[in-house]
């Protein structure tokens, strides 16, 4: 919701949430806070979406939360959804600390360490990874 509030008038949050008990009190929330016009909730599994948006939505702003040991699956098909000069952020990035162990402990850590490796190797991308709270990484084109 605080995505929607900064947006311009024309602007649009979408939105993913996999269960339908979220997704509804998501909603009631959005409509509650007079946002509804402004976030579309689209309801299922991220990558099964994501793989429809791919060549018909292009966003500036892309935030990644969610199922850690997937992060970088996440990163990978969210990169043809950015617009140039789009930024993608990818929230816990340090998992409590665990991504940044040589051999972290649980699976969460390992997928945000995933991650973050994942991120060094791509090309033409500035990325920095901030440390606030969990970590957060941030990446846009050159």
């Amino acid at each position: 919701m605080a995505f929607a509030q900064s947006l311009p008038e024309n602007g649009k949050v979408i939105t993913i949430e996999k269960f339908k008990n979220f997704a509804d009190i998501a909603r009631r929330n959005f409509k509650r806070n007079k946002l509804d016009e402004k976030i579309d909730l689209l309801e299922g599994d991220a990558f099964e979406i994501l793989g429809k948006l791919k060549g018909r939505e292009q966003f500036d702003f892309i935030f990644i939360d969610g199922n850690k040991e997937k992060y970088r699956h996440y990163m990978e098909v969210s990169i043809p959804l950015l617009s140039p000069g789009g930024i993608i952020a990818v929230d816990d990035c340090f998992f409590h600390g665990d991504a940044l162990n040589v051999s972290p402990i649980t699976e969460k850590g390992k997928g945000s360490k995933e991650a973050l490796n994942f991120s060094a190797t791509l090309s033409g991308w500035i990325r920095i990874a901030l440390p606030i709270s969990n970590g957060i990484l941030l990446l846009t084109r050159e």
